[in-house]
């Protein structure tokens, strides 16, 4: 590949996680779809993004215990001609405080 990896990049806010039992899940006001889960973690995928020219999809595991989430996402654009185009994938954790009501 032409580009390297990179640990630079930063999201630089709040994301907010919203779990209503028994499977409704919302990253930032998006639904989430739950793939698995057990009292102490879920794992859930967002809706997939696209438009005329990318497509991406976030997954989460969300684990409660250790007050963490980790989130992956896979990304494409571009088309078969010259331009812009290209794939990528990115991986982060967050820190959380998770609230349980």
């Amino acid at each position: 590949m032409e580009e390297s990896w990179t640990t630079s990049e930063r999201f630089g806010s709040t994301w907010e996680f919203k779990f209503v039992p028994p499977n409704n899940m919302q990253v930032d006001g998006k639904s989430a779809r739950i793939l698995a889960q057990n009292p102490g973690f879920i794992v859930a995928m967002e809706t997939p993004g696209t438009n005329e020219n990318a497509a991406s999809v976030w997954m989460y595991a969300l684990h409660l215990g250790l007050q963490t989430v980790v989130a992956s996402q896979v990304n494409a654009f571009g088309g078969l001609d010259g331009g812009r185009r290209g794939v990528k994938a990115r991986s982060t954790n967050f820190d959380c405080e998770f609230v349980i009501e």
